[in-house]
């Protein structure tokens, strides 16, 4: 599993990584030209674009929301990766029997006996072209996945019906857990979450 997030997170950086070098040594070069404020500029820019996304790679900062997560849990990542062999596996996430190991921005474990509200989330975005905003605006879906500690993952779908079978999957491995973002929920989620937990508890129970 580490090994995985790691070429996920490589292939994020690597062009900004590259962008961090060409800026360092163009920086040196003027440096050596005595060109001095344009060098201290490029060369710093390089060694700050170095600083937030090589580092992370050697210091395996792109691990530290899944490490605390284990940490926090108790759960080893033996466990993880041995639920997670036999996973619905999708670019954006993979989804075991017990845990699901998100690939946003940053990857993030998610416990899936401590879910309480999933739903789709519907937005848009302006559209570019070449570069342009064109006018137009776009959707976009993601899931929501809220746990016992009202701690938000944001996964990122294709489509609406992309989301629906995410939503169908999890219901499937914890079926106490409240799907959809009807009214009620959303009432209940502002007003009483502790209800809400109680509820999801009470139906996992009986299950």
């Amino acid at each position: 599993m580490k090994e995985k997030l790691f070429r996920i997170a490589f292939k994020k950086s690597i062009v900004t990584i590259i962008l961090g070098v060409l800026f360092t040594l163009a920086g040196i070069a003027s440096l050596a030209n005595r060109e001095l404020k344009w060098g201290l500029f490029d060369t710093g820019l390089g060694i700050l674009l170095l600083y937030m996304f090589a580092l992370p790679l050697v210091n395996g900062g792109y691990m530290k929301s899944v490490d605390k997560t284990l940490a926090s849990s108790g759960i080893s990542m033996a466990q993880v990766e041995a639920d997670l062999a036999s996973a619905l596996h999708n670019e954006k996430y993979d989804l075991g029997r017990q845990y699901g190991l998100i690939y946003g921005a940053e990857p993030k474990l998610v416990i899936l006996r401590n879910l309480v509200w999933c739903y789709i989330d519907e937005s848009t975005k302006p559209v570019k072209s070449y570069g342009i905003f064109s006018g137009r605006r776009t959707k976009i879906y993601s899931v929501k996945l809220i746990d016992r500690d009202q701690c938000k993952t944001t996964v990122q779908v294709k489509n609406e019906e992309a989301g629906v079978s995410l939503l169908k999957a999890i219901d499937e491995r914890v079926p106490g857990v409240v799907l959809g973002s009807d009214e009620k929920t959303k009432q209940l989620a502002r007003t009483d979450w502790a209800g809400l937990v109680r509820y999801v508890d009470e139906k996992n129970a009986g299950i």
